[in-house]
């Protein structure tokens, strides 16, 4: 939940989901082998229909919520997938739906899925399906927990193995990131340790040598888990040190655009989780047991899975725009809202529901079946209804209502731009300054039109680069903006080849390659009747350092592209070029204004301005970005409008 707020402290809170799995692997484990135990089989159907009745209400309510506020509060042509997200949602697959989706989780060029987070309940839901079927399977074939252990064993290797495999054979990040596969490690290790801690307490019930402790409630476990002498549980309090601080560590310096996770850092971060649960579990009396154990982190425990459902869409509804308020008032608003939601959900829909002695047998697979109906139409409805615009393939217009005349200002550049077209479209902020905004930016477009871009992206990934001003200039002439807000770098500080040669913006030649594409924007702009306000391209996060490359991959290598000094000679060459066109062209330093004192900043005044890979606009900033830019650039529009009229 913090990671998705946005907090700048922890720029690896994504890997608080793969610490869930590792404990839902060591739960779910340890719950099928009591029952082989017990029962000496698995009731396969009983034990899904109980998972469906846990899980699934909860998630129809959900479903149904996105659903409505598609229909009835997003603007028209925000939420494009709304359906197929729904669907996978619905059935499970999201994670797989969104591999074939491509994008990137963790950079967002437009709004998110409201739906984006059900790729980890994806992942547990088909772990559940596969994974009793593979215990039944070792039960019937005679095979004991020696078995059960080495194959969890090699399921986590193979799974890390394949994981590295794929990164190293230019996997997006999505099919890294989302695969059941390349995920299945961290749910293998804490299988693994269910199957190591059930194989220690068959062998001390086989020699009568259970200890007589009991288990902490809020805690649970078997006491033949037990440690059984200081030695023991002193090791456990360290192991269960280091596995917290490890993964504190993990969290708070790990990078999605790195290389470490995906040769095997998510497993280290399943193992770091896995020392924690022996600990609780093995050493109830020690600091981690007692400190979980505390009433308020039991309840919090108890309602975790409606706070993880309802924290993403509650999180994207509730923007600055609709608060009110940005920063710590935001994070605190959401929060509140969210734990509402999950506690309304949790004491009048799934509790009820999960103990309803009237949903026993075959009324639970009806129930839930008509209830999938019901929720499947509402999401059919609620797409039909929220028809795009951008199915025309016209760009979408923010235009405030009841403006009279407002500045025309169009944005392009790259993907920096793109973003920054987001919090421009605030209508609020809009009314305020007179102005209305269409944003063109480009993925992976800047103004120089090279062969390749061969730091860490080797060919452009919009088809529309090679056109860019022709493209631009069309553009223009259909919307007939009074500014064109220009905003690129990021590209241009890349080496690049020609004609087999790399070049950068520290040669000659390639500088002149930018000034002529700078000098066309201004020609295309001049031609348009509009004015030109260029933006000096912002200094990114260290973060930024691994970049990934066309394919949406992440290289994991460091990247030239964040040398100080090449930014500063792309800026600089937009002050010539400002200066060799008096009249025509505005320079606002915007590094400057997002990068005080030439430090990069995540965050400003409690307002979060950066994504979490220290390079693309905040898309709900747009408290911070409005107030900053609009004056500036609506003075210009009423120059540009003054000039159209003085020459009629």
């Amino acid at each position: 939940m913090f990671y998705h707020a946005g907090v700048s402290w922890l720029p690896a809170g994504f890997l608080g989901v793969d610490a869930f799995f590792t404990l839902s692997g060591f739960l779910i484990t340890t719950l099928l082998l009591n029952e082989l135990r017990h029962r000496s089989t698995i009731g396969l159907a009983s034990f899904w229909a109980r998972r469906a009745r846990r899980l699934l209400p909860a998630l129809f309510l959900v479903v149904a919520f996105c659903s409505l506020m598609v229909w009835f509060v997003a603007a028209p042509g925000t939420y494009p997938q709304f359906q197929s997200d729904g669907f996978a949602s619905l059935l499970y697959v999201a994670n797989w739906h969104f591999i074939l989706d491509g994008g990137n989780y963790f950079v967002a060029n437009s709004a998110p899925s409201l739906l984006t987070h059900t790729w980890s309940l994806a992942i547990e839901e088909q772990f559940y399906v596969l994974w009793p079927l593979v215990l039944f399977g070792l039960w019937k074939l005679g095979r004991g927990l020696k078995t059960l252990l080495m194959l969890c064993v090699i399921g986590a290797v193979a799974s890390t193995l394949w994981m590295a495999f794929l990164f190293h054979h230019g996997a997006s990040i999505n099919r890294l990131y989302y695969g059941t596969d390349t995920h299945a490690q961290c749910l293998m290790v804490g299988a693994g340790l269910a199957a190591m801690l059930a194989l220690v307490a068959q062998r001390r019930r086989q020699g009568n040598a259970v200890p007589s402790g009991e288990v902490i409630e809020g805690v649970g476990g078997d006491p033949a888990w037990m440690a059984t002498n200081s030695r023991a549980t002193m090791l456990l309090s360290i192991g269960g040190l280091v596995g917290l601080v490890g993964a504190a560590f993990l969290w708070t310096r790990s990078l999605w655009t790195g290389s470490f996770l995906y040769n095997g850092g998510f497993l280290v971060m399943a193992f770091l989780s896995a020392l924690v649960i022996l600990s609780v579990v093995s050493h109830q009396r020690g600091f981690l047991a007692r400190a979980i154990s505390f009433a308020p982190l039991v309840f919090i425990g108890r309602i975790s899975y409606g706070l993880y459902l309802w924290h993403f869409p509650v999180f994207q509804i509730l923007d600055a725009q609709r608060v009110g308020h940005s920063g710590i008032w935001l994070v605190g608003v959401r929060f509140a809202v969210t734990f509402a939601a999950a506690i309304l959900s949790f004491y009048f829909i799934e509790r009820p529901i999960r103990h309803a002695v009237s949903l026993k047998g075959w009324r639970t697979p009806v129930s839930m079946a008509v209830a999938l109906v019901v929720v499947g139409a509402l999401v059919v409805v609620a797409s039909a209804v929220t028809a795009t615009p951008q199915a025309t393939g016209a760009p979408v217009v923010s235009q405030p209502t009841g403006q009279k005349d407002p500045i025309k200002v169009m944005v392009v550049g790259d993907s920096i731009a793109l973003t920054l077209g987001f919090p421009f479209s605030d209508v609020t902020y809009q009314k305020k300054y007179g102005v209305t905004t269409e944003d063109i930016g480009i993925l992976g477009c800047g103004v120089v039109l090279l062969e390749d871009a061969v730091s860490e992206c080797v060919t452009p990934p919009d088809p529309k680069v090679p056109n860019l001003f022709a493209l631009d200039a069309a553009a223009f002439a259909r919307y007939q903006p009074d500014v064109v807000v220009l905003l690129s770098g990021r590209w241009e500080t890349f080496d690049h080849i020609q004609q087999g040669k790399t070049y950068n913006i520290f040669n000659s030649f390639f500088q002149e390659e930018v000034r002529t594409g700078l000098q066309k924007m201004v020609d295309i702009t001049r031609a348009s009747g509009a004015k030109l306000v260029i933006l000096t391209t912002p200094c990114v996060g260290p973060q930024a350092g691994s970049g990934i490359d066309s394919n949406n991959h992440p290289t994991g290598t460091g990247s030239n592209s964040t040398l100080p000094a090449r930014q500063a000679i792309y800026n600089g060459l937009v002050q010539s070029v400002a200066k060799a066109n008096p009249g025509e062209v505005t320079v606002i330093d915007f590094n400057a204004m997002v990068c005080p004192g030439g430090t990069y900043q995540s965050a400003i005044n409690g307002e979060i301005i950066r994504q979490e890979d220290g390079i693309h606009i905040q898309l709900i900033a747009s408290d911070f970005y409005d107030p900053l830019l609009f004056p500036k650039i609506a003075e210009v529009g009423k120059q540009a409008r003054a000039e159209k009229l003085a020459k009629k």
